[in-house]
């Protein structure tokens, strides 16, 4: 694979298609060498694309008894998924020293009642909410982060005080984790070293105390 991945190539979109899936060697590759094998032709992108869809709704199944309707809601409401979930999306199941408790979900203000609901009518019920700490999180892209439970399992929504849910994901710590997944896309901050399992620290955790742990 090329050390050289462009940027662009980080996005790999993730509509539905009919297409019926057997297993091919990509079902062993990461998500990350995935992306770079797609944009070879235009049938392996077709082919991967409908692979990822499917592998994102089972993923999500654990947490959601039905997944395609919530992501019926993160396409109306610009959601998008973070965290450990994603990260364990990008290596695939099993290739990560741990086990995904929790669903961390990014969405804005105006679109917080929604996400809410849609999380309510699933079977979770809110345990939570808070604020960071204005006195140490003065510029933090966070405006509240709710917390929600059901049957052993945890959703935190993250609320982003901009008009992005996606500002929060750049103050993170380190760079491993500045990934998400969207309705229709994946994206990698820094694609080549993630898929070494390779991160540095966010340069904002020397001079700041707003960086998202």
């Amino acid at each position: 694979m090329n050390n050289n991945l462009p940027l662009t190539d980080t996005f790999l979109f993730l509509r539905p298609t009919l297409i019926y899936e057997q297993l091919h060697l990509y079902v062993f590759l990461d998500v990350i060498t995935l992306l770079a094998l797609a944009s070879t032709c235009r049938y392996l992108n077709t082919k991967i694309r409908a692979y990822l869809c499917r592998c994102l709704t089972e993923s999500l199944h654990d947490f959601l008894p039905q997944p395609a309707q919530f992501i019926a809601c993160m396409r109306s409401t610009r959601t998008i998924i973070s965290g450990s979930f994603t990260l364990q999306f990008i290596f695939g199941s099993g290739q990560v020293p741990w086990n995904v408790h929790d669903l961390d979900l990014y969405t804005i203000q105006a679109q917080l009642p929604a996400v809410k609901a849609e999380l309510q009518k699933q079977g979770y019920h809110v345990v939570e909410e808070s604020k960071p700490n204005v006195s140490e999180y003065s510029l933090s892209e966070i405006f509240s982060i709710v917390k929600l439970w059901s049957k052993g399992h945890t959703i935190n929504l993250v609320v982003s005080r901009s008009s992005s849910p996606v500002a929060p994901i750049f103050q993170f710590h380190s760079t491993i984790i500045m990934n998400y997944i969207s309705v229709n896309s994946l994206f990698a901050a820094f694609p080549t070293t993630t898929a070494k399992y390779i991160s540095m620290p966010n340069p904002s955790v020397f001079f700041q105390s707003h960086a998202t742990w």
